[in-house]
């Protein structure tokens, strides 16, 4: 018998209704941000404060929406601290560094005194504001990327623009706000556009990317001395490898470091790399557009299982838009997709890396999405993830796109299909939305989800706002998932819209999916 389109919608509601109760529950939104004082477009992550709370800053999005500086508890109670002005940079701010005087430091790419350089300031827990360095046109200027604070007490940081090719250059600031240039990048040798925060190595050197130009045109991996020594370790480009580097290294367990790239490797669809300090360099993992979720934007987390934790932007060949948090483990090489984004209630858009707790849980943030549209913060169990998630094996040129890991779907495809998560599943956890009661964030821009999902306490304080960010919906009960009862209407047509406007290469009922900007 031909199933008619109104009869395919309704066989996907009968299967959203008995798939809710299966649904990943390892992704909580504890906060959507309402806009106004109350803060809203989160660009840069999240920084532990050494005192149980979780700080960020919140981006100026229109003169009704200002940028904030924030303070959040794991239960998600989310106090804005500070409302910046236009001198203080807008709260335009990229992920902060918690410096060893007990205050935050960040960058500013706009605001500022000179609106289209940038600035630096400190910032402390109670919300006090210092601009130290405003940057303009004739030197350094418009910082990305946060600072870093090395051994010697001094903070590194870049810039996009200044320099002798005026395309980006590193610096250091001394504790009082002292700004001194430590390096101008050449464009066709060691790229462009430097991205992501610096780290430092064991050998005392800071390690670090751009994004294009360089040696093979697609960017670079640096090491530079805290004297001033640059040199290149790899660029980036060429038959097989990466392309555009994206926000920065982090060290693994085993002293190496990983990036992750949004473009090239074995299918274009972006790389896992690593590289350590005696300059070998590899591509540990390539995204296969055609079986998985693909293009890592956010910079790598080391999680204490010693494994590496990220997101991705784009979904398979045929699926809807999605984005995902993965794991990749380095000692055997495999990535597994472990939560689906998908927008709404939930977030969309992690542009930031994550950060683990003291409680082992993972927090991080959405640039949009969410309740109100403007971003969301939310939580992840890595203990409780990975129940039913994809998993895939691809070093360098090769991939394993047919394994799964216990418990999932493998979900294998050769020729663009889907890995891991078929829309319609509910045995797999990474192929499903959060819960109702608790949201997932989201970035990609398919609909799901209708509640904020506090965590326990998940009330929303915010000094010059009277709006709160964490309501409930759905079940009802925060922070805790669904418990088998009746999901949220948006919940339903969230999977709903997913079943119907999912592409199938195997049937006849397909749709084009307009992406949202």
């Amino acid at each position: 018998m031909k199933l008619t389109r109104s009869k395919r919608a309704l066989l996907g509601l009968a299967a959203v209704a008995l798939c809710t109760a299966a649904i990943d529950q390892s992704v909580i939104t504890i906060h959507s941000f309402p806009g106004g004082k109350g803060g809203g477009t989160v660009w840069g992550g999240l920084r532990a404060g050494g005192d149980g709370k979780l700080y960020g800053t919140t981006e100026a999005n229109s003169e009704d929406n200002p940028g904030t500086f924030f303070s959040v508890t794991p239960g998600g109670s989310v106090s804005t601290l500070h409302v910046f002005s236009q001198p203080e940079g807008n709260g335009s701010l990229s992920s902060l560094a918690l410096g060893a005087d007990g205050n935050f430091y960040g960058t500013s790419y706009s605001g500022c005194l000179n609106p289209a350089d940038g600035c630096i300031v400190r910032i402390s827990k109670a919300g006090v504001v210092t601009v130290l360095h405003n940057f303009d046109d004739s030197g350094p200027h418009r910082p990305y990327a946060g600072l870093f604070q090395a051994s010697d007490g001094n903070f590194y940081g870049t810039t996009n623009y200044g320099g002798t090719d005026d395309v980006g250059t590193i610096f250091k600031m001394s504790a009082d706000g002292t700004v001194a240039l430590l390096h101008s990048l050449a464009k066709a040798i060691e790229g462009s556009y430097p991205s992501g925060t610096l780290i430092e190595g064991s050998d005392g050197s800071l390690y670090g990317v751009t994004q294009v130009d360089g040696a093979a045109k697609h960017g670079s991996v640096f090491k530079i001395s805290k004297a001033g020594a640059f040199t290149v370790l790899h660029s980036l480009g060429g038959s097989k490898d990466s392309s555009g580097a994206a926000w920065g290294l982090v060290k693994g367990a085993d002293g190496k470091f990983y990036g992750v790239t949004w473009g090239g490797g074995a299918y274009g669809g972006g790389t896992i790399f690593t590289v350590d300090e005696s300059d070998n360099f590899a591509v540990v993992h390539s995204f296969n557009p055609a079986s998985e979720y693909y293009y890592p934007y956010a910079a790598l987390t080391l999680a204490s299982d010693g494994k590496l934790y990220g997101t991705t932007l784009d979904a398979p060949v045929g699926s809807p838009p999605a984005n995902a948090i993965f794991r990749f483990d380095p000692a055997g090489g495999a990535v597994e997709t472990l939560h689906l984004f998908t927008a709404a209630g939930d977030g969309s858009r992690p542009y930031a890396e994550m950060i683990q707790g003291s409680d082992g849980l993972l927090y991080g943030t959405t640039y949009a999405g969410g309740d109100y549209g403007l971003g969301t913060v939310f939580r992840f169990d890595i203990g409780a993830a990975g129940a039913g998630s994809s998993s895939s094996s691809s070093s360098g040129g090769s991939s394993s796109s047919g394994s799964s890991s216990s418990g999932g779907s493998s979900g294998s495809s050769s020729s663009g299909g889907s890995s891991g998560s078929s829309s319609g599943s509910s045995s797999s956890s990474s192929s499903s939305s959060s819960s109702s009661g608790s949201s997932s964030s989201s970035s990609g821009g398919s609909s799901s989800g209708g509640s904020s999902g506090s965590g326990p306490g998940g009330s929303s304080s915010s000094s010059g706002s009277g709006s709160s960010g964490s309501g409930s919906s759905g079940s009802g009960s925060s922070g805790t998932g669904n418990s088998g009862g009746a999901a949220s209407p948006g919940l339903l047509a969230g999977l709903l819209a997913t079943l119907l406007w999912r592409r199938r290469r195997a049937g006849d009922f397909v749709r084009r999916w307009v992406r949202p900007d």
